[in-house]
């Protein structure tokens, strides 16, 4: 905790015993496990919430494109398929010199993570394509050129009904 607290940090212990702060208005936790002293997690939870199947299936999606894109980090969603976390784990020794800033590393990779899915999750269209074979693959990709063109037009041609 005095590592944070030299950073302007005022981190509270919470009643399981985790670490609880705030970095840019973000509730962060720091969580250590007093039976592998060396491992380490920071959690950000409940940043975005599910409110239908139509958005769980998005939000399984733009997890898991998420999770390809970033070291380290992973976007969950709870076992009521209903709102997301984000965290990191690792091994790290609480003697490690580097601990500090690895740990403010942690909180900004986190930002960037959540920024990042809450984009996927305000997409206009997510797709996913499998394609059998490599002819297939190019048609596919010209579909989805076709459709992207279409999109650019609208936005040229598109007029508000009350104006």
């Amino acid at each position: 905790m005095e590592i944070l607290r030299e950073e302007g940090y005022l981190p509270t212990i919470d009643d399981d015993g985790d670490i609880k702060l705030k970095v840019q208005g973000l509730t962060y936790y720091v969580i250590c496990d007093s039976d592998d002293d060396v491992y380490l997690r920071v959690w950000l939870p409940s940043f975005w919430s599910i409110e239908n199947n139509e958005e769980f299936a998005k939000a399984h999606f733009v997890a898991n494109k998420v999770n390809r894109e970033y070291k380290v980090a992973k976007v969950t969603i709870n076992k009521n398929n209903d709102n997301t976390h984000a965290q990191c784990e690792m091994f790290i020794s609480p003697d490690d010199p580097q601990l500090k800033r690895i740990l403010l590393r942690l909180f900004n990779l986190l930002s960037s993570v959540r920024s990042d899915f809450a984009e996927g999750m305000r997409a206009d269209e997510v797709w996913l394509i499998e394609a059998k074979d490599a002819a297939s693959l190019e048609k596919l990709r010209q579909l989805a050129q076709t459709r992207i063109e279409s999109k650019l037009d609208e936005t040229i041609s598109y007029v508000p009904d009350q104006y």
